[in-house]
């Protein structure tokens, strides 16, 4: 089962709380993951334009050094939420 996750509004927040730019965050997040994302993808995250694989979401929690829940949701929950 794939696990795809939608930012909250809270990442980008968090990410110029500690500093980081959307730049640094899609290297870091290609670097930590082993998995490559653009900077426009990560962007796209950021607005809530699209959704992040559970690699990339793990990574972004690892170099925010928050939990998951703090910046994302679930996309089926939110779905099924809606329906």
């Amino acid at each position: 089962m794939k696990v795809y996750l939608l930012a909250t509004k809270k990442l980008k927040e968090i990410r110029t709380k500690k500093g980081r730019t959307q730049s640094d965050m899609s290297s870091l997040i290609s670097a930590t993951s082993g998995r490559p994302i653009s900077r426009s993808r990560y962007t796209r995250v950021e607005g809530g334009f699209g959704s992040v694989n559970i690699d990339h979401g793990l990574a972004i929690s690892r170099i925010l050094d928050v939990t998951l829940d703090k910046i994302f949701i679930n996309k089926e929950l939110a779905n099924a939420r809606t329906s």
